[in-house]
């Protein structure tokens, strides 16, 4: 799998299968050098990627320079989010800061369920005649 560390990536690191990070680094591999937004995009998925290995009872070694985009300790955890297609790495206390700021904003009567039946069902909503 692949780690990226870029700048871009605010308290984590984002993870990707070694097919999912090869179909976006395909698509740079046609993109124009010198465009501005392409650069930016090869340094984000390309330049701060760094390889990753799954031992065969399914850890992995944080490597340096992930641990030092998370401001990890020698004794400090990490926090595995997935998120649909890619994952995400947070130092434990840090993302469990980042979910309690988030429940505070939302509120306590905000309802996932609610949220994700209006997703799904807002545009199957049958019209009005009129």
């Amino acid at each position: 799998m692949m780690l990226l560390t870029g700048p871009r990536l605010d308290g984590f690191v984002e993870g990707y299968s070694i097919d999912s990070i090869a179909e976006i680094q395909d698509a740079l591999s046609n993109s124009p050098k010198a465009d501005p937004k392409f650069k930016a995009l090869r340094n984000h998925y390309i330049h701060s990627a760094v390889s990753v290995t799954v031992d065969e009872t399914g850890r992995i070694v944080v490597p340096q320079k992930v641990r030092d985009k998370l401001g990890l300790g020698k004794d400090e955890y990490v926090t595995f989010l997935g998120d649909l297609k890619t994952f995400q790495l947070w130092k434990r206390d840090e993302y469990q800061a980042r979910f309690a700021e988030e429940a505070d904003e939302l509120g306590e009567d905000f309802d996932p369920d609610a949220a994700m039946d209006e997703l799904l069902f807002a545009t199957a909503a049958p019209k009005e005649v009129e």
